[in-house]
């Protein structure tokens, strides 16, 4: 269910799904996936939990999340990597029904661990690179990158590399 609902939100806003469209692809019942989910809003909340869960586990496996990015921006995988939760962060930034929601899960499963892990000494600077990476992410699809050479998106490329090391002190 939350694989269906992830593509549902991903491929429209929060307002734009609903349950019933979900069901069916499930193959269940509307009532029943709104018994065992709980509704609309926690059914969303579900998938963003989750969807940021594996994007930060992807980031805990490089020893800084600073190098995780940097080394991501200079591989071209910033372009071509899908994240599960920015498809769906994206088409629901303008509901004002999710954002509490997208704010508490970007806090708890992003900004949290990493501070936990880099100490409240370095909240600006993870609450910047955080605010920096998900906004490549989610505007690069829309961004005219695709009208650039090969050369130019490396330049693009390396500004972007130039600007986090920047925000963190020199990498």
């Amino acid at each position: 269910m939350i694989e269906v609902a992830h593509d549902h939100f991903s491929a429209r806003s929060f307002d734009a799904c609903n349950l019933r469209d979900i069901a069916a692809d499930v193959g269940v019942d509307v009532a029943y996936l709104h018994r065992s989910q709980g509704g609309k809003q926690k059914l969303f909340q579900a998938v963003i939990d989750r969807a940021l869960e594996m994007c930060f586990e992807d980031a805990k496996r490089c020893s800084t999340f600073t190098r995780f990015i940097i080394e991501r921006i200079r591989n071209g995988d910033l372009r071509t990597l899908n994240y599960g939760p920015l498809p769906i962060i994206s088409q629901s930034l303008a509901c004002e029904a999710v954002k509490p929601q997208i704010q508490d899960a970007v806090q708890r499963l992003f900004v949290d661990p990493l501070i936990a892990e880099h100490g409240e000494k370095f909240r600006v600077e993870i609450v910047a690179v955080s605010m920096l990476f998900l906004g490549m992410k989610i505007s690069s699809p829309v961004l005219p990158t695709a009208l650039l050479s090969e050369e130019q998106q490396t330049l693009l490329d390396e500004i972007a590399v130039g600007m986090l090391a920047a925000l963190l002190g020199g990498e």
